[in-house]
């Protein structure tokens, strides 16, 4: 699909994330009622996800498991402005036969949308360390030729760690850290359970699977610095374009400095995404947070700017 008619039918993601409650209503009564009801007595009581499938908004089938992922099941799309921007940005970077990692891929939306940019000649690596995430990412992309998933803990060093699953409502928080969610009323109701997963270094599988990035998008929770620390390799050799969840200063941004400092050492500088998906320079990371009074924000890395 083209650039230009993808960023058209992104507008109806955009358009229905800052409608009234009425308007997504009226969009498709039946699926509103049915996945709100879901989230705020069915899964409260029962604790039960519940599997379907919905389209995105470039059209492809997509499956979900409810109450996590709610806003793609409505809008077609992740509908948080800074995910509406990413997508943004992925449409204007991305370009056919391009190769893209993402990192911490949930159920793959933003691995899909790759793959409609970057074609048969491209290639997508999709990487998630949780079990019940990787299930659902598995059946979204098992009839993709040029996708390959993995289910592994993307860390500094190569053996097992601890990782921290939470329940679906909460899935997008999965981490191998979770001391920033500890004051959160939330975390308290929701204990996550713990598991034991195999670590894999990315310089490691970079070069095992002979692949040359032109966009990684990381969004790990937390463990964005040791992430890093596995790719020294790949930052030095190579001008990678890097997409990086970085957290404000309340949400617990220990990692995401450090990730900070360790981009800039190689020479990586750091972008906001605007509106139409442009990227705009930053002096300071953090002082972008505060004056847009954000909680969190995709920001772009690229070397030699």
């Amino acid at each position: 699909m083209q650039k230009e008619l993808l960023l058209e039918k992104l507008q109806s993601v955009e358009k229905l994330a800052a409608a009234s409650k009425i308007a997504r209503l009226s969009a498709d009564p039946f699926k509103y009622l049915g996945a709100i009801l879901h989230r705020q007595l069915v899964f409260p009581l029962q604790k039960k996800s519940w599997q379907t499938k919905s389209k995105t908004f470039w059209g492809e089938e997509m499956i979900l498991l409810l109450p996590s992922s709610t806003d793609i099941y409505l809008t077609g799309g992740k509908s948080h402005d800074s995910e509406i921007r990413l997508a943004k940005f992925l449409i204007h970077q991305l370009r056919p036969g391009d190769t893209f990692v993402d990192i911490g891929t949930h159920y793959g939306y933003f691995t899909l949308l790759a793959l409609e940019i970057v074609g048969a000649s491209g290639k997508v690596f999709s990487l998630e360390a949780s079990p019940v995430n990787f299930s659902i990412l598995e059946k979204n992309t098992r009839n993709r030729k040029n996708v390959q998933a993995i289910n592994a803990v993307i860390s500094n060093s190569e053996g097992m760690a601890t990782f921290y699953e939470f329940p679906n409502l909460y899935s997008e928080y999965n981490t191998l850290d979770v001391s920033q969610f500890r004051h959160e009323e939330w975390f308290k109701k929701n204990p996550p359970n713990e598991k034991q997963l195999s670590c894999v270094k990315m310089d490691s599988f970079f070069q095992k699977n002979e692949v040359e990035p032109d966009v990684i998008k990381i969004d790990v929770e937390g463990a964005e610095f040791m992430v890093l620390q596995g790719m020294i390799e790949a930052l030095y050799q190579q001008s990678l374009t890097i997409v990086l969840e970085f957290l404000s200063e309340k949400r617990g941004n220990e990692s995401h400095l450090k990730a900070l400092e360790l981009l800039l050492q190689y020479g990586y500088k750091p972008f906001s995404i605007g509106q139409n998906g442009g990227l705009q320079s930053l002096e300071n990371v953090s002082d972008h947070l505060k004056s847009k009074g954000l909680d969190s924000d995709n920001i772009v890395f690229q070397k030699g700017f």
